[in-house]
């Protein structure tokens, strides 16, 4: 998958995949929904997926609805977040500062 946004170039077959997720339904339910977090050759953080209409992949033009896919751009600690919410340890260790409890 590849998007310009902001004039910047988000390639997922030039970045590298630091974690995955997905949700918890049926993969063809409608609330179903996988992604990626990836890191650009530059350092740059965003996530790439796909999912059914009823998350935020979703599409509706008022007559009509359904599933879609799509790149959202993130900073560094938007990435942490992302992978502390996806229970992407390895992620959060790469990324962040961690320390024992």
């Amino acid at each position: 998958m590849r998007r310009i946004i902001d004039r910047l170039i988000y390639d997922t077959a030039t970045a590298t995949e630091l974690g995955s997720a997905t949700g918890g339904s049926p993969y063809h339910d409608l609330d179903y929904w996988e992604e990626s977090l990836y890191r650009t050759p530059r350092g740059r953080y965003f996530t790439a997926g796909h999912g059914g209409a009823r998350t935020h992949y979703g599409w509706d033009d008022g007559r009509q609805g359904g599933g879609g896919s799509g790149i959202t751009p993130m900073t560094t600690e938007e990435a942490i977040e992302w992978a502390e919410d996806h229970g992407v340890d390895s992620v959060v260790e790469l990324l962040a500062e961690v320390d024992d409890a």
